[in-house]
């Protein structure tokens, strides 16, 4: 058994419970001819199972070898069936299916089911299987008996003795404590301790293993063992000396705790009488912070009351009748309010804002406050038109106004609590006298813009198809100075404007509390307030531009582009970023309708390039189409770098995209219209390619590879195609093309010159027909035959030169294998080499 254990379940971590011999029962009938077998019961982290283990080898356990060949978890044993006490075969049923087994001998058997009945009892107590025709009781006896012969399974921790009561599950109380060793003895074998195996070592190294009797070597066993008592029990009688001793000690420990006990029992006293002491002490000490504590309040209220009383008549004078446009009077005007909203934001107790006093007070500032509010608003308003008529300078303007920004700030508060809409009246006329001011200047810088663009007079008249392409630009660019020159004038007074406003008006006004008599609520919130001032201040700004626009619009659709990006850059780019979405919302109009006019343009211009004519030119070279289109993209990017916006680019990339595939269909339709269909589309992508990798416009970095890709496929099937570089030597192109397809048809490369029409003298035939000059002849008729077909202006015939020479070189190469293959030892070969065509293709090139 630890064979068994060491070469098959110690390498898998698992542990030998029980084994039995057995072989397989078939149809009632035993399987003589099986192998010897084992099934065994092994546990592993809590999991039993059940193997068959075939054994191979002789009868010499070290010459044995085991193999696993069925494995079945205990779950799945619904069933165990001894069949009979004197029987050697059981049953066991696995998930309903039954398989029946006879083992060696009856104990064997007997010994292996009682231990899967205990072991079932311990793992699956609950839905362990039933065990039928098993007398536990009978087999308990019997195990006692073995025990005493020491008969058991081969050692190891599967040895034991099986029983179990007449059937039913394992979980019966049966067995008693008899059984309950046996299990725990399988369920966890004991190690010795190093002590107890050195002790045993000691007792076996005095052993004289030549003695036979062993009932000599027991009785000195029990000599020994004799002695070994009466040593114990010498020791026992000396420790009860040692004990005697501490229980003296231990008396008189006790006397020491008996004194410490009586001192702390005096100490305790003296702490109770200290206790009473300080609890007195802190009863005075709350009866004195008791009377601190009322006469700071008291002293809080005194001087909150003498505060509220007190208001200097130097400042209700400024406030009733004073000049406000004095510095001095400002001055005290503004502590004056100051010291309202404390009154206001601080309050008394209930007892002292009932006095007599208080309350006159109090009518006495409320109407201070009224008054000097309506004195307020009628001088800001004397003050803004005057400043208006006189036509003050913006800026000075707002720096007058800031002095009053305190008063503002005040008036707003007040408005709450006011039965009068002071502040909203001060706003609206505010936004009301000053917008007439910013539409006439508005007005006057697009007139302006109108006039420096040429937008006014003569060149009004002339559009984007007339002049040449130098002219168009220089129109365009003279546009895009005069709007930059509108935007430099009109947008930093309007966010300048728009600053002051969020700064004068939406001040954050102090938190008032809630009004003792009814007053009119705020009817508009205050971030709406100032958003209406705003949209009255800058309602004429949309409309001029917008008429600017369609000014624009007539002389060139492009300059809508560049009023657009522009416009984007304003509305998103400020000092105060946070502060600019007013702006932005004004301009939002005219940014809506300039990407419609912008989106019109595109389809306009997709729409006249698509309906392109066929040039009636000889040679097309580049077309019309393409030449506009980076002229196009070139501004078109120019512009948009000059703005910082991200917001309109997109549509720009989309708009620059759509053109892209515009112009590509058009050089597709036009080449499909010509003779040499790949010449111009070859010529045509080559120059989209090579201004787009100059203008590096990022959007448009798929269509140039797609270009790309368009150019070099047209090239090589006009190189392979169109010119048909086998001319030069058309017959023996012909020639080595039935070579070829005679090897494609499965003909052996040796054998071809035995073909009559291949053979060796029609290939002498075909060679002398291809002479050095006369191939050089012919290279020179194509090279004059592919100038006539290129245009001057893409300097594409060296491209295409240098590509026909590589393509002719292969042939070359492909001839000169054929031969080699085909027809060896013939010394057949052509009259030139690589270096004579390479020098034929050198020199025509020169030549011209």
């Amino acid at each position: 058994m630890f064979a068994l254990q060491r070469e098959l379940h110690t390498q898998k971590g698992q542990r030998l419970l029980a084994v039995v011999h057995v072989k397989s029962v078939k149809a009632g009938k035993l399987n003589r001819r099986a192998n010897k077998s084992l099934l065994c019961l092994t546990v592993k982290d809590d999991v039993c199972t059940l193997q068959k283990v075939k054994v191979d080898g002789g009868k010499h356990v070290e010459s044995q070898t085991y193999d696993t060949r069925q494995t079945w978890e205990l779950t799945d044993l619904d069933a165990v069936d001894a069949i009979d006490a004197e029987n050697k075969q059981f049953t066991l049923s696995f998930n309903g299916k039954q398989t029946r087994w006879q083992a060696f001998n009856v104990a064997e058997k007997t010994n292996f089911l009682f231990i899967l009945w205990k072991i079932c009892g311990r793992y699956i107590p609950e839905n362990g299987p039933t065990f039928d025709h098993f007398d536990m009781s009978g087999f308990i006896g019997e195990s006692k008996e073995d025990d005493d012969a020491g008969t058991a399974v081969d050692g190891g921790g599967a040895a034991g003795a099986t029983g179990s009561g007449g059937g039913g599950r394992p979980d019966s109380p049966e067995g008693g404590e008899h059984d309950g060793n046996v299990l725990d003895d399988l369920a966890e074998p004991k190690v010795l301790t190093a002590q107890q195996e050195e002790d045993i070592n000691a007792v076996l190294a005095g052993r004289d293993w030549s003695q036979s009797d062993a009932h000599e070597y027991t009785t000195g066993l029990e000599e020994k063992l004799a002695g070994l008592e009466m040593e114990n029990i010498r020791a026992i009688i000396a420790s009860d000396r040692q004990a005697v001793r501490l229980m003296n000690m231990l008396d008189d420990a006790l006397d020491a705790l008996g004194k410490v006990e009586e001192h702390m029992t005096t100490y305790d006293t003296i702490l109770s009488s200290v206790k009473t002491d300080v609890d007195d002490v802190a009863d005075q000490a709350d009866v004195v912070a008791l009377r601190t504590d009322n006469e700071n309040n008291l002293l809080r209220d005194v001087d909150a009351l003498v505060a509220f009383l007190d208001f200097p008549e130097s400042v209700r004078s400024a406030m009733a009748v004073g000049d406000l446009s004095n510095m001095n009077v400002l001055r005290l005007c503004i502590e004056g309010v100051q010291m309202l909203e404390q009154r206001r934001a601080s309050s008394l107790s209930p007892g002292l804002e009932s006095m007599a006093a208080v309350e006159k007070h109090s009518v006495t500032l409320r109407a201070l406050e009224d008054e000097f509010a309506n004195r307020m608003m009628q001088f800001f308003l004397d003050h803004l038109n005057a400043q208006i008529k006189e036509q003050t300078v913006h800026e000075s303007r707002r720096r007058r106004l800031d002095l009053y920004a305190p008063l503002m700030r005040w008036l707003k508060g007040l408005e709450p609590l006011s039965r009068f809409s002071r502040f909203s009246t001060l706003c609206q006329a505010y936004a009301s006298a000053l917008c007439p001011v910013y539409a006439r200047e508005m007005h006057e810088a697009c007139e302006r813009c109108k006039t420096s663009s040429g937008l006014r007079g003569k060149s009004a008249t002339s559009s984007s198809s007339t002049g040449s392409t130098t002219d168009v630009l220089s129109r365009r660019l003279q546009f895009d100075s005069a709007v930059d020159d509108l935007l430099r004038d009109v947008v930093p007074v309007r966010v300048a404007e728009q600053e002051f406003c969020m700064e004068f008006f939406a001040s954050e006004a102090t938190a008032a509390p809630e009004p003792r008599t009814s007053r009119r609520a705020e009817s508009t919130s205050g971030p709406q307030r100032e958003a209406d001032i705003l949209v009255e201040l800058f309602k004429g700004t949309d409309k001029e531009l917008i008429s600017l626009a369609d000014v624009a619009e007539k002389q060139d659709p492009f300059n809508t582009l560049s009023l657009m990006m522009r416009l984007e850059a304003t509305g998103v780019a400020s000092p105060a970023a946070a502060r600019t979405t007013m702006l932005g919302m004004a301009l939002a109009g005219v940014r809506s309708t300039l990407r419609g006019k912008f989106k019109e343009y595109v389809a306009q211009w997709n729409k006249a390039v698509g309906d392109s004519k066929v040039p009636v030119k000889k040679k097309f070279g580049i077309l019309p189409a393409c030449e506009r289109f980076t002229s196009t993209i070139e501004h078109m990017e120019k512009v948009v770098q000059a703005s910082v916006g991200d917001g309109d680019r997109q549509q720009v990339d989309a708009a620059m995209v759509s053109m892209a595939e515009t112009v590509l269909a058009t050089v597709r339709r036009i080449a499909a219209d010509c003779k040499h269909t790949e010449v111009v589309i070859f010529e045509n992508c080559y120059f989209l390619k090579d201004r787009l990798a100059q203008l590096k416009v990022e959007c448009l970095k798929p269509f140039r590879d797609t270009v790309g890709v368009g150019y070099k496929q047209s090239l090589a099937h006009y190189v392979s195609s169109n010119i048909e570089v086998g001319k030069p030597m058309e017959r023996l192109g012909t020639f080595f093309d039935g070579v070829e397809a005679l090897l494609h048809a499965g003909t052996a490369a040796d054998e071809v010159g035995f073909q009559m029409s291949y053979s060796k003298q029609e290939l002498r035939k075909v060679l002398a027909l291809y002479p050095g000059k006369e191939v050089k002849k012919n290279l020179e008729a194509m090279y004059k035959r592919v100038d006539r077909h290129l245009c001057d202006d893409t300097n594409l015939l060296v491209v295409v030169w240098r590509s026909i020479q590589e393509e002719f070189l292969k042939q070359y190469k492909r001839f000169d294998d054929l031969l080699t293959r085909c027809y060896p030892g013939s010394s057949l070969h052509l009259e030139f080499d690589v270096n004579d065509l390479l020098s034929y293709f050198v020199t025509i090139a020169k030549s011209n």
